[in-house]
């Protein structure tokens, strides 16, 4: 069994495989608890996203062909590293959904008045929005931003494809390991705790109340009507699928923690371990990405706080351990 579990591929998989397992256990006995298991819908494959993987690998392997350095990758553990990533992403990234998506019936919108007032207090008695207020007045560098915030979702797909295929086996490991942690302690975990619907839905989630973002809001749809801004569309979107009861493959709705800004920050350790001015340019990403995520209006500016500091924590945890298993 030792030497089994010593086998290469078994060292670089395992840990991957074990916690996508765990996860899965883990959100059908909490859906069926709430009796709600029926909500776990799990998909198998994408279409989209095996196109995508196998372009995407043909030019990954073009480039190294050219430069005469495939060999390494033409290899049995490099192959299977590819293939776990390949098969468990539809599984997982559904799973996660379907939970998100749940939510809302587990534990309702509870956190935002908080965390309204905890932003309000850790930035001396303003709103964080109010003092990125400057930003509204140039439409074309609000529509940038919102570029970019949705842009994240390109970073996640190339940067699971590049550490599926990485020949740096204790990075990849790392990586996958802290993104699996984040998703799920943080973005299913936490998120549930901590559960909020974030400053655009601030009227819904605390009725009644005054709502210090209903400028915001109106100013960034007053932006769309000449600028299009794929948050104003994805907000309403977001909203509409989970009052009507619409499954979505990227759905759901949550706040605290920002998985948008762990990410970045797991984005930026990963540019910083291959090439320090690559660390520094997706540095500049995460601030960027923390200042969208506020004048967007899609969180309190301690939900991206909360995000990097958990994920720095779990990196950094998650490369000691692998280090020391090695």
């Amino acid at each position: 069994m030792r030497r089994l579990l010593n086998h290469p591929i078994i060292k670089d998989n395992l840990p991957i495989l074990a916690i996508v397992g765990g996860y899965l256990f883990a959100l059908y006995a909490v859906l069926s608890i709430y009796g709600i298991r029926d909500r776990l819908l799990l998909t198998f494959y994408y279409d989209e996203f095996a196109r995508l993987s196998v372009v995407c690998s043909c030019v990954f392997f073009l480039f190294h062909v050219l430069k005469r350095t495939y060999k390494p990758y033409v290899t049995s553990r490099s192959i299977a590293g590819f293939l776990t990533v390949f098969l468990l992403a539809a599984v997982f990234n559904s799973a996660f959904a379907s939970y998100k998506q749940a939510m809302p019936r587990i534990k309702a919108f509870c956190w935002d008045a908080a965390l309204m007032r905890l932003d309000n207090l850790l930035h001396f008695g303003h709103h964080p929005w109010r003092l990125l207020e400057p930003i509204l007045s140039y439409p074309r560098l609000v529509r940038a931003l919102d570029l970019l915030y949705i842009g994240w979702f390109v970073f996640l797909f190339l940067s699971c494809l590049w550490m599926a295929w990485s020949r740096r086996r204790h990075l990849r490991l790392c990586f996958f390991i802290s993104f699996l942690l984040i998703w799920t302690l943080l973005g299913s975990g936490l998120s549930t705790l901590f559960s909020s619907a974030g400053p655009c839905y601030y009227a819904h989630a605390v009725p009644g109340a005054d709502n210090p973002y209903a400028p915001l809001m109106k100013k960034l749809n007053d932006i769309d009507k000449s600028f299009p801004l794929n948050a104003v569309h994805n907000q309403a979107g977001l909203w509409d699928a989970a009052r009507q009861n619409i499954w979505l493959r990227f759905g759901g709705i949550s706040a605290m923690p920002s998985i948008h800004l762990a990410m970045a920050t797991v984005y930026a350790l990963l540019a910083f371990n291959v090439r320090r001015w690559l660390g520094v340019v997706f540095f500049g990403n995460l601030i960027l990405t923390q200042v969208g995520s506020v004048i967007l209006g899609w969180h309190y500016a301690v939900d991206g706080y909360a995000g990097i500091l958990l994920a720095l924590l779990i990196w950094l945890t998650v490369a000691r351990l692998v280090k020391h298993a090695a």
